[in-house]
């Protein structure tokens, strides 16, 4: 299915779609996509709006992510690699606050938001702004990081 670009999409000017309704007033840009448009996810903050028909799916790449991250800080604690622990430990949280986003139940500024805040609760955060000032940097879609892992 194509993606749909927010500012390509052409405003109704009927006027049962002009005249004020209080009740969308209250809903985030999220909420009114979604019930204008079920089986789309919007990802907050990038004007992008994907099609999904399976919201399985997501649950299902959220879910793996999950535990591959828990799988991962449980051999960082049998192999007392204390890095692979910790940030497995971070992220496997973020994940939920993930999956929140992906509904439109929050920002992924808050999601980034939380995981700042876990990142300093565990004395990661030099390690996340780092990697931070890397993405910035690099077109993180052609795959040109630093892994900053040994800073």
């Amino acid at each position: 299915m194509k993606e749909i670009e927010i500012r390509d999409l052409k405003p109704l000017s009927t006027p049962a779609h002009i005249a004020p309704r209080p009740g969308l007033q209250k809903l985030t840009d999220a909420e009114l996509l979604t019930a204008a448009h079920p089986g789309f996810v919007n990802v907050p903050g990038s004007g992008v709006v994907m099609a999904t028909n399976q919201t399985a799916d997501i649950e299902a790449v959220h879910g793996l992510l999950f535990r591959a991250l828990l799988e991962m800080r449980s051999q960082g604690n049998e192999q007392k690699n204390k890095l692979v622990f910790h940030l497995a430990d971070l992220f496997h949280s973020v994940v939920l606050k993930l999956r929140n986003a992906a509904e439109g139940r929050c920002t992924y500024e808050d999601v980034l938001q939380f995981l700042n805040e876990r990142a300093q609760e565990k004395g990661l955060e030099r390690w996340v702004q780092h990697n931070l000032e890397t993405l910035n940097k690099h077109d993180l879609m052609n795959g040109v990081l630093e892994t900053g892992l040994g800073t």
